[in-house]
């Protein structure tokens, strides 16, 4: 068992609340057994005659506990980080293989995370690999893992946050460096600030305001993000967020209906409704027949059912996919979502394509116009109100 210097602390019942009021959440098994289809989401397991569901490739594993599934990429390996909360061992999956069909495989070992934390990943350095930034909302120290293809984190630092203790931190790219960065949201009318990744530390810039109380996701592209509220309050989508400014130019109103929890699986946003209700993957907008920087947009998606209720990961393009974690001896599932693309980070106008563009190969139609996601879906429809 490693214990990975710069993270320290104790897993207390009261540090947890916050934990389980996000996330929801023993020993990791060495390798990944099959499990009852029948018993976890309404997704087809992965066969030569009928690969994908309407949202996307499952893949079942056993983990037994209570975990915050961590996805993650470096140099093209497929890896989660299992974060237990409390006493729980921690562990890490390395080199997994995603097979035709059938289970995945994958390399597993054991770390030590001392700490009630709300983790975030991404390449906060630029270099490739995801990091892990271990945020504790409150007066607890925070760190940053950076990772390696070793897989041990070997570079660990101390970050100093000085805002609300509601931060909201929502991963992206904010700027035209290689690295991810942290846009600071504080739900009601404090200001928001965007922390731009580089190597070994963040540089705070201003950011748009916000201004309201609603539910962030990182949206279409890795410099979008959906705002919706529970219930009938309107929704925003701002596209194309910089760095260094207080005003978002370009805003959409929107409409998002029923009452969700916001993740992102490996680049696809995801509107989960606990239980049978359905669950939403938002695949791209739709304009108006006159588009503008502020004319309404409608969310295309594909609405299916994650039955049951699963600890649901967030993680990035580069991952590529998702943890549906059961708590407890219930089958898990690994999920590559349905139009999972290639992301590229493009300048302004290259190839005809957006900056910071999210898109599928073929995507860039005749007239130089970005498609974001296709999709045989319709709007969005009601959800769990």
């Amino acid at each position: 068992m490693r214990e990975v210097d710069g993270v320290t602390g104790s897993k207390s019942a009261k540090s947890l609340r916050w934990v389980a009021a996000i996330l929801g959440f023993a020993l990791l098994v060495a390798t990944a057994s099959q499990a009852s289809a029948a018993a976890g989401p309404v997704f087809t397991m992965p066969s030569a005659s009928n690969p994908v569901s309407s949202m996307g490739i499952t893949y079942p594993v056993s983990v037994s506990g209570t975990y915050i599934p961590i996805p993650m990429n470096c140099v093209s390996e497929k890896r989660v980080l299992w974060y237990g909360p409390g006493t729980t061992p921690d562990g890490l999956w390395r080199d997994i293989q995603f097979p035709g069909s059938g289970s995945p495989t994958y390399t597993a070992s054991a770390l030590s995370i001392n700490g009630s934390y709300q983790p975030v990943v991404g390449d906060f350095d630029g270099d490739g690999c995801e990091d892990v930034f271990w945020y504790a909302p409150g007066a607890a120290r925070d760190w940053i893992w950076y990772g390696d293809a070793s897989g041990t984190f070997p570079r660990t630092a101390e970050v100093t946050i000085p805002l609300d203790a509601n931060a909201i931190p929502i991963v992206g790219q904010f700027d035209t460096s290689p690295g991810d960065d942290l846009f600071w949201y504080v739900p009601g009318f404090a200001a928001e600030s965007i922390w731009l990744g580089i190597p070994d530390a963040f540089v705070p810039m201003l950011a748009p305001a916000v201004n309201g109380t609603y539910t962030p996701v990182l949206a279409f592209d890795r410099s979008s993000i959906l705002w919706f509220q529970s219930g009938p309050g309107a929704d925003f989508v701002w596209r194309n967020i910089e760095a260094g400014t207080t005003t978002q130019l370009v805003h959409s109103p929107t409409t998002v209906n029923g009452t969700y929890l916001a993740r992102n699986l490996g680049g696809t946003p995801l509107l989960y409704a606990p239980g049978s209700n359905p669950d939403q993957a938002i695949t791209g907008v739709t304009e108006t027949s006159s588009p503008s920087d502020h004319s309404p947009v409608t969310l295309r998606g594909i609405a299916g059912a994650i039955n049951g209720t699963y600890v649901v990961s967030t993680s990035t393009a580069r991952s590529g996919f998702g943890v549906l974690h059961a708590p407890g001896p219930a089958p898990d599932y690994l999920i590559i979502p349905r139009n999972t693309g290639t992301y590229s980070r493009q300048p302004n106008g290259s190839n005809g394509a957006e900056p910071n563009s999210y898109t599928t190969p073929k995507e860039i139609s005749a007239d130089g116009n970005t498609v974001l996601m296709s999709s045989n879906a319709s709007n969005l429809v009601a959800g769990d109100t």
